[in-house]
């Protein structure tokens, strides 16, 4: 095979849906000694597929990370009954990417029950009866609004105030009803061209108005908008998330049968040395000929070339020797994250029996979604309150104990058969994890276009990974996708390459 550079190797691979396959598993290379060394920095799953990616190329690779775990934010909450997980729980079946991972690596993928009872055929417990079944094949969750409970199959007679389009949509699906019927963006590219900028200027609120939306709606669609608000976000960013969330769907999701945490220990299990953890970074220098990386203990690694994967929050904190561009800087330092905060709920005894109602819960409440944890053979064992923008930053600022307390009061006022019947037994927030900062990053109004270019730009001899990189896949394919990426800028800067073969 003729010699190429990487880059045009790497990038012939990607050209096709096999070649995403087969980018998880080329074959070692022969490469001149001594080796090229490079470190990744950050153990989850945007530098797991890094150092996989770069050791298939013969790199000599070092993984650090500074939580006393690998997986970012993918973790498998064992101690918690259901097992549920902390942060990425599922695939979407267009996840080239993330299939072969896991074929790689032997992790088995399987369709979830998603709290809403068996895998497969209708629904049959757990639920009182209503006027229009839900798609699901059970009469679909309770919602709480304004002090009435409501079952989502009479949700359609429930409330004023929503126009005709609104009233049969459950709040939970009001966004994506909106953001995908009206989508102009043709693909998942699309955010980055100049003809949409139009959209960065106003704001998600502003431009659901427009649509039609009434007060109402607006009020509903506020309460779990997946950012901090509805005034707080870019409408052209909403339009990239509803357009990869639309892209991403053609079947039931997929889920690691073993759970995200067994997924990212396989996946380490690859590479020739496991990820060092304990290492916070507090400085990175990149000089003519190495990268050095300094930690909080005293240690140091240094290197030919190094990648973060950091999220943009802990950037921000780092001192970094040569400082970014203005533009990259004021990226690291303004582009915000979603805040998700959940709390889980041990059942002591199976409240829905006693009201008759379904368990699946939304809420115009700081908890907002409820939802049923099972186990293997399942049985509810478990609740999950999931709070996304204003509701998560309500309950950040309590206090663990506050917010166990809260939570508990909170579902016991909204649905009294839970009082005594459920105990709040831990939280998670992503907010507060010093490691994440958020969730996911979000675009406020203007800064895809001021900011979005500069996010991923390589500094000196740092180059950048994560989910905040990625230009089209979303969630956990969009972490990998941003692997590829700056794997391949790393291997295009060693030089040219013969894969074997």
């Amino acid at each position: 095979m003729a010699t190429q550079t990487r880059r045009a190797f790497l990038e012939s691979l990607a050209r096709t849906s096999a070649g995403v396959a087969a980018l998880c598993a080329v074959p070692m290379t022969l490469l001149a000694a001594p080796k090229p060394r490079v470190l990744v920095i950050g153990a989850g799953l945007a530098g797991l597929r890094c150092a996989l990616l770069l050791e298939d190329q013969g790199c000599e690779v070092t993984v650090i990370e500074g939580r006393p775990r690998i997986g970012g934010r993918l973790e498998t909450l064992a101690h918690v009954p259901g097992r549920p997980e902390a942060g990425g729980s599922v695939l979407g079946r267009s996840y080239a990417r993330m299939r072969a991972m896991a074929e790689r690596c032997g992790a088995e993928l399987a369709t979830p029950a998603m709290g809403h009872g068996p895998k497969t055929g209708p629904c049959k417990s757990c639920h009182a009866q209503g006027k229009v079944p839900d798609r699901r094949g059970g009469p679909g969750q309770l919602i709480a609004w304004r002090g009435e409970l409501v079952l989502e199959s009479n949700w359609i007679d429930a409330v004023p105030g929503l126009s005709e389009r609104e009233r049969g949509v459950s709040p939970d699906r009001l966004m994506a009803t909106y953001m995908q019927t009206a989508n102009p963006l043709p693909d998942s590219e699309a955010w980055t061209r100049p003809e949409f900028a139009k959209f960065d200027d106003t704001s998600l609120e502003a431009y659901l108005k427009d649509l039609g939306a009434t007060p109402t709606a607006l009020q509903l669609m506020d309460v779990a908008p997946n950012c901090p608000g509805l005034a707080r976000a870019s409408s052209l960013w909403a339009l990239r998330d509803g357009q990869r969330r639309a892209a991403a769907a053609g079947g039931l999701p997929l889920e690691f049968v073993g759970g995200s945490t067994a997924f990212v220990e396989k996946l380490a299990g690859l590479l020739g040395r496991r990820p060092i953890t304990g290492k916070v970074v507090t400085a990175i220098g990149s000089g003519p000929d190495r990268i050095v990386v300094r930690c909080a203990d005293g240690s140091s690694y240094d290197a030919d070339y190094a990648i973060s994967t950091l999220p943009l929050p802990v950037l921000a904190r780092l001192r970094l020797d040569p400082a970014p561009p203005a533009a990259q800087a004021a990226a690291f330092r303004e582009i915000g994250y979603t805040p998700i905060t959940r709390v889980y709920y041990a059942v002591r005894r199976p409240f829905w029996e006693q009201d008759g109602l379904p368990v699946t819960m939304w809420t115009d409440s700081a908890i907002e979604r409820v939802f049923p944890l099972r186990d293997d053979s399942g049985a509810v064992v478990a609740l999950v309150s999931h709070a996304d923008g204003p509701g998560a930053e309500a309950l950040d600022a309590l206090s663990e104990r506050r917010r166990y307390r809260y939570a508990e009061q909170e579902l016991a006022r909204l649905r009294p058969a839970t009082r005594g019947a459920v105990e709040a037994v831990a939280t998670t927030s992503w907010t507060t994890d010093r490691f994440a900062g958020g969730a996911y990053p979000y675009y406020a109004p203007g800064q895809v276009g001021r900011l979005r270019p500069a996010v991923a730009l390589p500094l000196g001899r740092l180059h950048f990974a994560g989910e905040h990189t990625a230009v089209t896949g979303p969630g956990m394919e969009g972490a990998a996708e941003s692997a590829d990426r700056a794997v391949g800028e790393v291997l295009a800067r060693i030089g040219s390459v013969q894969p074997s073969g």
